[in-house]
């Protein structure tokens, strides 16, 4: 195979994750490369290769653990290629818009963190021209299998995302991939969003689904502090109570819940 230029870092749980991985027709395109990391903590799975079919362009790793930071943290530790797209199980690429994404990652030696735009059910907000990722844009957040990143770059620094953070994590069940741009564009790296759509979701992304839970309320509250610190925390954590559908106290406890947690993990995030 021609030497990798990308790597799409597919992470799944499970014999039916690898089943959803199987279907989505993953384009093959010279230079590109997959990389599936695969948790399979109750060890159900005995042949991997009869749930995912064997192509030369595919990786697949299985773990015996669970949490998604963890298992972006395995499939970032198995890549090679020079930039690294970050990619979940239930995703359709379009061959033209990979090529092109990449063409503008190898196009900019100035950017190491690169965001894209998907098209789905979320109808998201995002800036309508490039952007630099270390200002913030009312209403738009990050989206983990919107994200690319130059591998050099994130090893120099020794940047990896926290295990302490995602679905399946015991107390922060979101965010680790804006925990771990964060963290980036702290250590010095360069940011920007690029508004080309790379990929579709179908249907509502676990996030939107899921935004009121406890877990990814003291999720957003932990990357708040993450990005602004304890002052400016408080008082974005008060907003953000307001903001979800639930009780405003019961709201703002696991904001408060999530930056106590952050602060005394802070090293760990």
């Amino acid at each position: 195979m021609k030497e990798l230029r990308l790597q799409i870092l597919i992470s799944t749980f499970g014999a039916a994750g690898l089943r959803r991985v199987s279907r989505m027709s993953l384009p093959r395109i010279s230079g590109v490369g997959y990389v599936v990391s695969c948790q399979d903590p109750d060890g159900e799975i005995s042949c991997p290769r009869q749930l995912l079919p064997d192509r030369a362009d595919v990786e697949l790793y299985i773990h015996p653990d669970r949490g998604l930071g963890l298992n972006r943290s395995h499939a970032l530790s198995h890549a090679c290629a020079e930039f690294v797209l970050v990619a979940d199980d239930d995703l359709e690429y379009d061959r033209d818009s990979l090529c092109e994404a990449l063409r503008i990652m190898e196009s900019r030696p100035d950017t190491d963190v690169f965001a894209f735009r998907y098209s789905g059910a979320d109808n998201k907000v995002y800036p309508p021209s490039e952007h630099d990722l270390a200002i913030p844009f009312r209403g738009y957040n990050l989206t983990s299998f919107e994200l690319a990143y130059r591998l050099s770059a994130i090893r120099s620094k020794k940047l990896d995302f926290s295990r302490l953070l995602g679905v399946g994590a015991p107390y922060l069940t979101a965010g680790e991939e804006s925990v771990f741009t964060e963290r980036c564009l702290q250590a010095g790296l360069a940011g920007r969003f690029f508004p080309l759509t790379i990929v579709h979701h179908p249907g509502l992304t676990t996030g939107l689904r899921s935004g009121s839970s406890p877990g990814v309320v003291r999720s957003i509250a932990a990357y708040i502090y993450v990005k602004y610190g304890f002052a400016e925390g408080i008082l974005r954590s008060l907003l953000l109570a307001g903001r979800v559908p639930l009780p405003y106290f019961r709201a703002l406890g696991y904001a408060f819940q999530g930056m106590c947690y952050a602060i005394k993990h802070k090293r760990e995030l």
